[in-house]
């Protein structure tokens, strides 16, 4: 999706990699426990609640915005953003191998970066991953990953990393680095750029195995679950398995494998797990896109835009897990795309995107809580 609203088209990959879109608020939520995610002012508009209690809710409260009508030419956000401990924002722009860091104030506090090929260039559109004390670590389309200090300045730079798009990637807080996708499924990368480990091996009837990956607390250990199913499996770096959590009560269906879907077969398209994150308390934070029940193929659907193609085919879900029980502690199931909350950040944070009248995208950003309104 770009900032000048380019129009996109729809195929049977669309949900392997959509780090961008999810809905914001809900009227109609269609699972059970789920209520709207509700904006408030700030913590104290709320009251600590029970874990799991119908009480329970995911609330938003807000931080900021970049980007929309006012962005300089070139520098406008497009792709997921990420955030470091001083609230800056980091996001592609629209000049190829460009990374825009912003402040949340709307203003832009510098770039990273540049097209080509050098030490502190990249190539393509560039993701940004936020390390423990706030270094940058830097993917762009040619698979590199650089690095730059929280100063902004270059550090190093790993060409042919063949790294795979941000969803399936985790960053430790000792500086390792690890990806998820895959025939093996885990790739541990050392600090200093090699290759530490390769490990897993994929479930039978996975045609493109992938797993959404998350930091833990524990420095030497990441979550992982498949795209096809909500199976967490807390992993050491070793790649011995620690904890692996049956999650009761769950919204996301368990599906059998990752094949892609045919729009042409008569079955719905399928529910893709896209983002993770383990929060300070140690709480899993899951978002999701479930099939529309009523959705049809239609031979419009190549035509539409992407926001409207996936209202037609999705809802989409937030869930928090207690991993220590595997309850769900609070679930929110959002309606529209459009001004819809885009992704979970680790915080959690949110952003969420909206396309203003001159098809130029600005992102609004905001931390996501767990209370109950006062009665």
């Amino acid at each position: 999706m770009t900032p000048r609203a380019r129009r996109s088209h729809v195929t049977c990959r669309l949900a392997i990699n959509l780090p961008l879109f999810m809905a914001w608020a809900c009227a109609d939520a269609g699972s059970p426990g789920a209520q709207a995610i509700q904006a408030v002012s700030s913590v104290e508009d709320l009251v600590p609640c029970e874990p799991a209690s119908e009480a329970c809710g995911i609330f938003w409260i807000g931080l900021g915005s970049i980007g929309g009508s006012g962005s300089p030419p070139g520098l406008d956000p497009v792709g997921a953003p990420a955030v470091d401990s001083r609230y800056r924002v980091y996001c592609a722009g629209w000049d190829p191998g460009v990374l825009v860091v912003w402040g949340l104030d709307g203003l832009v506090i510098g770039t990273l970066g540049g097209p080509g090929e050098g030490p502190g260039e990249m190539m393509g559109l560039t993701e940004a991953m936020i390390a423990h004390g706030d270094t940058v670590h830097v993917r762009d389309n040619a698979g590199t990953w650089s690095i730059f200090s929280p100063q902004l300045g270059f550090v190093r730079k790993r060409s042919h990393a063949a790294l795979p798009p941000r969803s399936f990637l985790a960053l430790t807080s000792d500086g390792h680095m690890v990806a998820g996708y895959g025939t093996p499924l885990f790739r541990v990368i050392k600090p200093d750029g090699r290759d530490s480990l390769r490990f897993g091996d994929p479930e039978a009837g996975e045609e493109s195995p992938r797993r959404i990956l998350a930091g833990s607390r524990r420095p030497d250990r990441f979550w992982a679950t498949p795209t096809h199913k909500l199976a967490l499996t807390e992993w050491g770096l070793d790649g011995t398995p620690h904890r692996q959590v049956a999650v009761g009560g769950s919204a996301i269906p368990d599906q059998p494998n990752d094949a892609p879907w045919d729009p042409h077969g008569g079955a719905p398209p399928p529910a893709i797990i896209n983002y993770l994150v383990e929060d300070a308390q140690g709480l899993l934070w899951v978002w999701a896109m479930l099939p529309e029940p009523n959705y049809t193929p239609s031979a419009r659907d190549a035509q539409r835009e992407v926001y409207a193609q996936l209202d037609r085919m999705y809802r989409f879900l937030v869930e928090v897990i207690d991993p220590g029980t595997g309850a769900v502690v609070a679930s929110a199931l959002a309606g529209r795309m459009e001004r819809g909350v885009s992704g979970i950040l680790p915080g959690p944070l949110a952003f969420r995107v909206v396309q203003d009248r001159w098809g130029i995208m600005r992102y609004d950003f905001g931390r996501l809580v767990l209370g109950a309104r006062e009665e």
